[in-house]
């Protein structure tokens, strides 16, 4: 791994410093990410929106999420509750078969 030295400003390090506390990242992972998605150029534009969206700190990136903020397991499930055969009676009711 190498390692970029660079001097900022007061008040860049500190909007840096904010801003990657906002998301709970640590500001070398934050820089690294802001400058990763600066360099991989322009892409699609939803992955412009995500990546613009990730660096305002108004989305978190899953790869922060804790297993115990984001756990699929936890999640409430819905059950469907419909009858036995329902979807296959709608589907065939009109239906011309020959």
């Amino acid at each position: 791994m190498k390692q970029i030295i660079t001097r900022v400003d007061d008040d860049l390090a500190d909007s840096l410093k904010h801003q990657a506390s906002r998301v709970g990242e640590s500001v070398n992972s934050y820089v690294n990410r802001l400058l990763r998605a600066a360099v991989a150029g322009p892409g699609t534009h939803r992955h412009e929106w995500k990546v613009a969206a990730i660096s305002n700190g108004r989305l978190m990136s899953r790869k922060n999420l804790t297993s115990s903020s984001y756990d699929r397991a936890k999640r409430p499930v819905t059950k469907i509750r419909t009858p036995s055969g329902y979807a296959s009676n709608a589907v065939s009711y009109d239906r011309e078969e020959r």
